[in-house]
């Protein structure tokens, strides 16, 4: 219910489930929620990251998240749980147990109403995206008119997002005192030589929704300040957007890398997503919301879901900006705002 969000939140929130943490405690909370309201609960995936599909008949929308987060982190200026200003502020708040709140809540409606519909729990969205791709086997996306994936988009409407594709390079050189470098090879300079071949992809493209990305994220090497380093690693993020392909953007990458001293390993990849054109679900949203395209540079689980159903809107109630922040918050009027939105689809996907 509309007015019991703020609540169902704080609960959630002050479940820790970051990717480092025991899943079954947040799973449970969820589980027990959605039982509670007479949903058939399929619990899926890997044991230390499992995914939640419960239903309540067959059709209508899936409404889609996930209950985990990145860690805490440093610097925060108050406290976890804390309301203040219409905002609610916690480690997960934007991203995005604040739109699970809100979908648990428009459950409660959508199932006294009999309104056919689903939802999707994910705990390995933030790492690897595993549990969505055992959802896929379950039958659920292709029985349903589409998904909605509450991802924070600041209430607009994403049909787009960029495609992700991870490499980690490792350099090797040869240890030795140094006082004398000539002694020894530097596997750190062997890794600097290897990301300047890249170049200008390492830019700011142009267009930041259209272009590619890539971003060196992190690089360790060396063991000693007196020590001829002998091993280099560094890992690069890459974002591309749909009009490019993953085995296009891995032979770009691959051709930049060509010759150069390291070993090439993918760490994970994801295709873009792309809505289909004409799609009545994004139209009807829009005129619903009153709102616009909003072009997603992040990446969610769609591109796990589209090849069995492309009818995909992510639209959620935080902020992009405030994700993965000290202080992450999200507004109460939003989370309220997306419960209403999602009351108003799934009704849709079966009278509209």
């Amino acid at each position: 219910m509309r007015e019991r969000i703020t609540d169902t939140l704080l609960e959630m929130i002050a479940i820790d489930s970051d990717n480092r943490a025991d899943k079954r405690p947040i799973v449970a909370h969820a589980t027990g929620w959605l039982e509670d309201l007479g949903m058939e609960v399929t619990i899926t995936g890997p044991e230390e990251t499992p995914a939640i599909l419960a239903r309540s008949g067959k059709g209508g929308l899936v409404l889609s998240g996930h209950l985990d987060t990145v860690p805490l982190g440093e610097g925060w200026s108050v406290p976890q749980c804390h309301v203040e200003g219409g905002r609610i502020y916690g480690r997960g708040a934007s991203d995005m147990k604040g739109a699970v709140a809100s979908t648990l809540e428009a459950a409660c409606t959508l199932s006294n109403e009999g309104v056919p519909f689903a939802v999707m729990l994910t705990t390995d969205e933030e790492e690897g995206m595993m549990g969505a791709l055992s959802l896929t086997e379950l039958g659920a996306l292709e029985d349903s008119r589409g998904v909605i994936i509450g991802e924070p988009t600041g209430m607009k409407v994403a049909s787009m997002e960029k495609g992700v594709l991870r490499l980690r390079l490792t350099s090797y050189g040869r240890a030795g005192h140094s006082s004398q470098p000539w002694m020894g090879e530097n596997a750190i300079m062997r890794m600097h030589a290897s990301l300047s071949s890249l170049g200008e992809l390492i830019d700011t493209p142009k267009s930041p929704t259209e272009g590619l990305t890539a971003t060196v994220t992190t690089i360790n090497g060396g063991t000693k300040n007196n020590v001829i380093p002998e091993s280099c690693t560094a890992e690069i993020d890459i974002r591309f957007p749909p009009s490019q392909t993953l085995d296009g953007v891995k032979g770009l990458l691959a051709s930049k890398l060509d010759g150069m001293p390291c070993r090439v390993e993918t760490t994970a990849e994801l295709d873009p997503f792309l809505a289909p054109e004409g799609s009545a679900l994004v139209r009807e949203a829009l005129d619903h919301l009153g709102t616009e395209i909003f072009p997603a540079m992040f990446a969610t689980e769609a591109a796990r879901f589209q090849s069995h159903n492309q009818e995909i809107i992510i639209c959620g109630p935080g902020m992009p900006g405030t994700c993965h922040i000290a202080d992450e918050w999200v507004e109460i009027a939003n989370l309220e705002r997306f419960h209403d939105f999602l009351l108003h689809m799934a009704r849709y996907a079966i009278h509209g």
